[in-house]
């Protein structure tokens, strides 16, 4: 095993050869309400990312050179590869294994920017929803494994918008990819809501549910189900002549889109 590495004043190379001290942490604040950060603190925040010294994280066979201070600010994970006892810290590299580079460049763009960019896709089709619903999941995913605190409040608005506006089902694909979150996690929640509709129809038409295997094998995926189905009950129920309805829970607050009981 190698040894402790000494702790030495972090320095970075300039363009000439020259070594500069490394600027003290700047205060960066997440603001949740808007959609990319305030102007003075991505001025902070580039000013760090200029000055700290650069690390090697691959992915996909594919290196990224970026700032420490920017990878150890935001995750736990990479505070610990790169500020560690661990070889990482001594090579200034860290593999991620089983890691889509799609979402890691993901990450990346949302700690610069405080939100990701998935592109809106020319074809609107179920396909390519489910494409781009694949996208957001493994940034969430991949974001709780380097241990990510957050918020990411826009991010899981452009989700739900997405999953809103789509009309198609989310794949089974894509369910069983948001299983690898912990349980009550947002986005876990969110997808059960969006199945909840159909789920329901299932069972008052007598038809087998579209994600029954996954009910059986995912764990914690039924819980998911029937925890959406209270919320969904819980929120608004209505009875009228042609029976009992709960409110579709991926539309709250639109009166039209209603969930047939009986």
């Amino acid at each position: 095993m190698p040894s402790k590495p000494q702790k030495r004043k972090s320095v970075t190379i300039s363009d000439e050869g020259e070594t500069e001290p490394v600027a003290k942490k700047a205060n960066i604040t997440m603001t949740p309400s808007s959609k990319f950060r305030k102007s003075s603190d991505f001025a902070k925040l580039m000013q760090k990312c200029y000055d700290s010294p650069r690390v090697i994280v691959e992915v996909e066979g594919s290196n990224f050179t970026l700032p420490k201070d920017l990878l150890c600010d935001f995750s736990p994970f990479f505070d610990r590869a790169f500020n560690g006892a661990f070889k990482e810290a001594i090579e200034g590299k860290v593999t991620l294994e089983e890691t889509n580079k799609t979402s890691f460049e993901h990450v990346i763009h949302w700690m610069h920017m405080g939100s990701i960019a998935v592109p809106d896709p020319a074809v609107h089709d179920e396909k390519t929803f489910n494409e781009v619903v694949k996208e957001y999941i493994g940034f969430f995913v991949l974001a709780d494994r380097l241990g990510i605190p957050g918020p990411f409040t826009v991010d899981m608005q452009s989700l739900t918008s997405t999953l809103r506006r789509g009309g198609y089902t989310v794949s089974k694909e894509n369910m069983r990819q948001g299983t690898n979150l912990p349980k009550n996690h947002p986005v876990r929640q969110l997808l059960a809501d969006s199945c909840i509709g159909e789920y329901v129809y299932s069972l008052t038409e007598g038809l087998g549910f579209r994600l029954e295997e996954e009910l059986e094998e995912l764990d914690g995926f039924g819980y998911d189900i029937l925890m959406a189905f209270q919320r969904a009950a819980k929120g608004n129920m209505e009875y009228d002549h042609d029976g009992l309805y709960i409110e579709d829970p991926l539309h709250k607050g639109n009166a039209a889109l209603r969930i047939r009981l009986y």
